[in-house]
């Protein structure tokens, strides 16, 4: 059973469009890195699948008694 999965998840902010139809799992013991330049949407995907933010479509589904941690880039 995978721990995370978005289907067809979709965001845009204004005119711009961050992600597009994107989907994906993590299954247990898969190790992930998410690299990229400034600005793509890391951050973004990541208060997605946290819920800090809802996407326009799709789904987000976390499975039962998985536990999210990330560091956010910006500490207030």
């Amino acid at each position: 059973m995978s721990l995370i999965t978005l289907i067809r998840v979709s965001l845009a902010f204004s005119e711009r469009e961050i992600f597009n139809d994107i989907g994906f799992q993590v299954e247990p013991g898969d190790r992930i890195g998410l690299v990229g330049r400034n600005g793509l949407g890391k951050t973004t995907l990541f208060r997605i699948i946290t819920g800090e933010i809802s996407p326009d479509t799709g789904e987000v589904r976390i499975a039962r008694r998985t536990r999210i941690g990330y560091l956010p880039q910006d500490v207030h």
